[in-house]
Parts: C-alpha cells; structure tokens; sequence
C-alpha cells in the first residue's frame, strides 16, 4: 500500500497586464463585453483576468461561484504523480509556478497551502518502485528528498507513524489549493476592476449577429445581456451551453 500526506507547514506583487480588452466600434473604442458562463476555478480566472484587463466581464453561474466540479474536488498542485508523458509533467511544472505566481499576485490567504507532500509504501516492492520514480524526477530537476520514517517525524511530522527506516519521498514544492476558496477571492478581485456577478441566474439562449457570432445571452429570469463574446466554463453544463448554439461539445 502507498500513502500520501499533505505536510502542515504554511509572495506578493505583480501589476496587472498593460493590453486593454478594447473593440472598435466605428471610430469609437470600447471595453469587450464578455460574458462568463460558469464560475468555478476556469470561469472565475478567465474572468478576473479579463476584467483586470479592462474587459467588461458578467460572471454568470446557475448556482453559487465554486460551488460546482470545483467544490468536489481536492486540488493538488504537483507534477511528481505524472510522469509517464514528459510534456504533460513540464505543463504541470509550469502550472505549479503559476500557482505560485497567483499567490503573490492575489495574497494566499486561505486558498493557497505549500504544505509539501510525503510519500512512502509499506511493500519493500512498492518502496523500490518510489525510489526508482524519486531518481527519475531528480534527473528533471524537480524538487524531491529521501528520507526515513525517523527523520520525517523529527523534521516534518511528530505524529506520523511510520517505521524508521522506511524510506519516505518529501516533495518540498507541491502544495493543495482550496478551490472554493480560490473562487471566492477571483470573483471578489474581479468585481472590484468592474466585473458584474449573476449567481443563480442560468443561461436560456443565445443569440448570434449576421457574422454568426455570439451577440446576446438570455438568462432564466428574461434579463438579457449585449456581448461580444461568451466563456463556455459551465463544467458539466458545456455540452448543454454549447447547444444552445447548435455547437456539439464532446464531455468525457
């Protein structure tokens, strides 16, 4: 059996983007209106950026931000656990290093835990298999410690109950996000650059302009919204938004 452990441990800056989210309208220039359809982890960060970006962002959600997928979910920030392709381990490597540049950009108040990870087996088999991928992830210059049961409880963890001499992987840069949490803090930064919020509110229709475009979205209620533009971030409602336009959006 193998056994992962979050361990308890616990940056800011970064200016917004200088590239305005403009459209011409004649001789005119205007902020883009987006609408966001969907506020979990991908609509709440679309959108943030977008309205930081000077877009005019409507964050539309059939119930409460993060309350769907994003809420169901435990989200560990590594690149240790997915190895087998090595591009899809670098595109989690960088999507560790934009955890992090989120966190000093938006503060980590209670979303963000760099906690680390322990790893270790109780099969002399399995121990050599962890040994055997602690060696590959050093060869890629990611970040990884072979301890003992001893030494992990002197330096990371009293409690934890391993034998000491069982050897145990610390992965020192991976960490856990609390997704809702996450949400919560996006949508409240994206309204503050001006972006409005519609929960409980879900999409009914859409309508598209002669170039075939998205020019209207209808919500339950009748309200109805001019955009440029529409985010399909609705989880396991985007097959559904994407037939409202008569677009098959295959969910797997």
């Amino acid at each position: 059996m193998r056994h992962d452990w979050p361990v308890c441990h616990a940056g800011r800056g970064s200016s917004p983007p200088s590239r305005e989210a403009l459209v011409r309208t004649g001789n005119a220039r205007r902020p883009v209106r987006v609408a966001v359809v969907g506020v979990g982890i991908v609509g709440a960060c679309v959108g943030w950026n977008l309205s930081r970006r000077g877009a005019h962002v409507v964050l539309i959600d059939a119930g409460l931000p993060g309350e769907g997928v994003t809420n169901w979910s435990f989200s560990w920030v590594n690149a240790g656990n997915k190895t087998v392709r090595r591009t899809y381990f670098d595109l989690n490597v960088a999507g560790m290093r934009a955890h992090r540049e989120l966190a000093a950009t938006i503060g980590p108040h209670s979303w963000w835990h760099p906690s680390g990870h322990l790893r270790w087996a109780d099969e002399p088999a399995a121990q050599a298999q962890l040994l055997d991928k602690a060696a590959l992830l050093a060869d890629r210059d990611y970040p990884v410690e072979v301890c003992t049961g001893a030494e992990v409880r002197r330096r990371l963890e009293p409690a934890l109950r391993v034998p000491d001499r069982t050897p145990v992987l610390f992965f020192p840069d991976e960490a856990w996000v609390h997704g809702r949490h996450l949400v919560g803090l996006l949508v409240e930064r994206a309204v503050a650059t001006g972006a409005e919020l519609r929960s409980g509110a879900a999409v009914r229709a859409l309508g598209t302009g002669p170039d075939g475009g998205i020019r209207t979205v209808t919500l339950s209620e009748g309200e109805r919204l001019d955009v440029d533009a529409v985010v399909n971030a609705a989880g396991p409602d985007a097959a559904h938004v994407a037939g409202l336009v008569a677009r098959r959006l295959r969910m797997r």
